[in-house]
């Protein structure tokens, strides 16, 4: 009976000492068959990037082969070109016939333009048109031909002209009162001075006395100014239009200025 139970526990080491074995096979070859699984993914990946260098190698000898072809059709073109025998030129003879005007007289236009221009060369007897220039602090004041004064104030001068002519467009300050250091008002018709005290005024043309509200000709002002005095100062002289003009009184009354 004993040696019984000592076979029996002989035979449940044998058992359990080859099922320890069988399962370190087991793990053994698992991990060897991930091993083997990574190393092929590897030569996998390799493989396909030798593919696509491959491939871009061979798209770069394509476009090298091509570039070189164009170079050398290029230079068998330039070779030709070179090698071409050069045209002889062609002589064109034109004759050519224009009419020179039997003329040399001008009407030429100062401070205004002629027909639109400077001046206009006259073919005979011509009807020429002008216009003043606009003058920045001027205003047209009348025409001159030849230095002659020409009784009009219109601004479009038109005649007829055969011969060479200056025609000049005379100007004029414009006209405003300005007051430096002063101001002045209007005259009532009694010669009193009324309303709003100024400092410039535009005269130029027709204006409203604003004393008597009356409308007046351009060109011409009468007004009332007074000095307008520093404390502990007094008027030494006036200035009008550059002159120096001597008065006891900061008043100067009743001026008038105008054409």
């Amino acid at each position: 009976m004993k040696q019984r139970l000592t076979k029996a526990v002989l035979l449940l080491l044998a058992l359990a000492m080859l099922f320890g074995i069988a399962g370190c096979s087991s793990n053994e070859n698992e991990m060897l068959s991930e091993l083997v699984q990574s190393l092929t993914q590897e030569r996998k990946d390799l493989q396909e990037k030798l593919n696509a260098a491959q491939n871009d190698l061979m798209t770069v000898k394509q476009e090298l082969s091509a570039v070189k072809a164009d170079a050398e059709s290029a230079r068998q073109e330039l070779t030709q070109l070179k090698n071409a025998p050069t045209p002889t030129p062609k002589i064109v003879t034109q004759e050519i016939v224009t009419t020179v005007p039997g003329t040399s007289d001008y009407a030429i236009g100062v401070d205004c333009t002629v027909n639109g221009g400077m001046a206009e060369q006259l073919l005979g007897e011509t009807l020429v048109k002008c216009v003043p220039n606009n003058v920045d602090g001027y205003v047209f004041d009348h025409w001159e031909v030849d230095g002659v004064a020409k009784n009009t104030t219109d601004k479009t001068l038109e005649l007829t002209v055969s011969r060479t002519t200056v025609i000049r467009a005379v100007f004029h300050e414009r006209h405003i009162l300005k007051c430096i250091n002063c101001h002045f008002q209007f005259l009532t018709d009694k010669g009193n001075a009324s309303g709003k005290s100024l400092k410039e005024f535009d005269f130029e043309d027709e204006y409203t006395n604003l004393a008597t509200k009356k409308r007046m000709k351009g060109g011409l002002i009468s007004f009332y100014i007074t000095a307008d005095v520093p404390k502990r100062q007094e008027v030494d002289y006036w200035l009008i239009n550059g002159v120096k003009y001597q008065f006891p009184s900061p008043l100067y009354p009743n001026p008038t200025v105008g054409r």
